[in-house]
């Protein structure tokens, strides 16, 4: 053991770990508490506190010298992406941050489920906001483009209205992209669309009668 630091969470628990670079970075749920993410220097042994009130932070990666992360709201079904970077001390600099209203992640439902390609500089997410009353239902993937500073909502890739008969299929397992395509996968669909308008190019129903089960 080269140091050991005890995290009080008290009545809490660790909702997400994981090292970039020279950092650890521990997010800690506490109930009705502040949340915390926890910044630790490998190099400084140094740990640092930031505060998240209400919010849950699960997704994180790295982005050039800064860092992304999605936050979402439980109690309000929205969440947001944000940008930020670390002080000299390890407290989080926000740098921009867009918020989605009326609408929640469905990231829960599969923890691979989102995905930033940094060569693209996109950022694909699971949404759900099924069974609201007043609005329209949608689940599948909110695709986001971050550059520089800058986040921008490129639209929603719908699959609920493919699955009318069964609506829990419709959550969105995978997403990636392969050229200048963005292939998202639910349950029984894969939809390809256009990396920079979106736009439809193709569906792929997978059910058992449209091949040979060996």
């Amino acid at each position: 053991t080269v140091s050991k630091t005890k995290l009080n969470l008290e009545d809490g628990w660790l909702m997400l770990a994981k090292i970039i670079g020279d950092r650890a970075f521990l997010f800690c749920n506490n109930g009705r508490k502040d949340n915390i993410l926890y910044t630790y220097d490998f190099e400084s042994k140094n740990i640092k506190e930031n505060l998240y009130k209400g919010d849950e932070l699960f997704y994180l990666a790295d982005y050039d010298d800064k860092f992304i992360a999605i936050i979402n709201n439980p109690l309000e079904d929205s969440f947001g992406v944000e940008v930020f970077n670390l002080d000299k001390d390890g407290r989080v600099k926000l740098v921009s941050k867009k918020n989605i209203d009326e609408i929640a992640s469905a990231y829960f439902f599969d923890k691979k489920s989102t995905v930033f390609i940094p060569e693209k500089n996109l950022l694909i997410t699971p949404v759900t906001n099924r069974g609201k009353p007043g609005h329209n239902n949608y689940a599948g993937a909110m695709v986001f483009k971050i550059k520089e500073n800058d986040i921008k909502v490129l639209g929603l890739i719908d699959h609920l209205k493919y699955y009318k008969e069964n609506a829990w299929l419709a959550n969105v397992k995978r997403g990636l992209v392969i050229d200048n395509n963005i292939f998202t996968i639910s349950k029984m669909l894969v939809r390809v669309n256009d990396a920079e308008s979106l736009k439809s190019i193709t569906n792929i129903r997978l059910e058992s009668k449209d091949f040979e089960v060996y």
